[in-house]
């Protein structure tokens, strides 16, 4: 694909609005672009951006990365255009993409405000990333749909950066975080084991080691409570002897 070279970044706005093609696009800017590019690593990533308007956060992270795979969803052929080669269209539709498919280190998003809820849902609960990076309205603090995402997919967030339009091209009010997202289910390179599953398999390992026999040895030799002791004697967990050694830690 050849890339369009318009003037402007305010000729290409014109452009796609004369196109039809204005699906609420508030072009990202370079401040948001440095605050996601502080969190990522710069070795071989892969990144995918979700309305990636004219690829220019693509393009900013790529020229700041080692041999870094970019991958665009753009609804609009205009920008689409726009694209240089080394960015790779995944498709015009967010809303028919498989996330679970698309296996990333990285998403970026910067999503139409007026579906923004819906939107960072949908990548919370479905993309296939370490982290994902969502430009929000403030107001994504009081959104159940996005809570409830966080919840299901069992993941945190913080804020990276706190900013506004106001400067921008395109101008706007409206006030938005960076929110990193990371999640720990269902397909997500991220895994985190539940407290009560590392306990029995202390005290699995324990066992295999020959230093734990009851439920009295746990709680004077791993310092558990005597209730976390008793559920953790009693679990089905099993490991082979020779799973000991690659899980245990190296003394300090």
């Amino acid at each position: 694909m050849t890339a369009v070279e318009p003037e402007s970044r305010t000729d290409l706005l014109q452009v796609v609005q004369d196109a039809g093609e204005d699906f609420e696009w508030y072009p990202t800017t370079g401040e948001m672009i440095d605050a996601v590019a502080r969190c990522i690593s710069k070795d071989h990533p892969s990144i995918l951006d979700i309305g990636a308007g004219d690829g220019r956060v693509l393009t900013s992270l790529g020229k700041r990365c080692n041999g870094a795979t970019l991958y665009a969803i753009e609804k609009s052929l205009t920008l689409m255009a726009s694209h240089p080669e080394s960015i790779t269209p995944l498709g015009t539709d967010f809303h028919e993409q498989n996330l679970n498919a698309i296996q990333v280190d990285y998403i970026f998003c910067n999503p139409p405000y007026s579906e923004f809820e819906h939107w960072a849902a949908k990548i919370i609960t479905a993309g296939f990333a370490k982290s994902a990076f969502l430009i929000l309205p403030t107001r994504w603090t009081e959104s159940i749909e996005i809570a409830t995402a966080l919840k299901t997919r069992d993941a945190h967030a913080r804020v990276i950066f706190t900013g506004d339009f106001i400067n921008a091209e395109r101008r706007a009010r409206a006030v938005v975080n960076i929110l990193q997202v990371k999640g720990f289910k269902n397909g997500n390179l991220h895994f985190r084991f539940m407290p009560a599953a590392i306990r029995a398999l202390n005290v699995e390992a324990g066992r295999l080691m020959g230093w734990i026999r009851t439920a009295a040895d746990v709680v004077s030799q791993l310092d558990y409570t005597a209730a976390e002791a008793e559920r953790a004697f009693v679990s089905s967990v099993q490991l082979g002897a020779g799973s000991v050694k690659r899980l245990m830690a190296p003394n300090q």
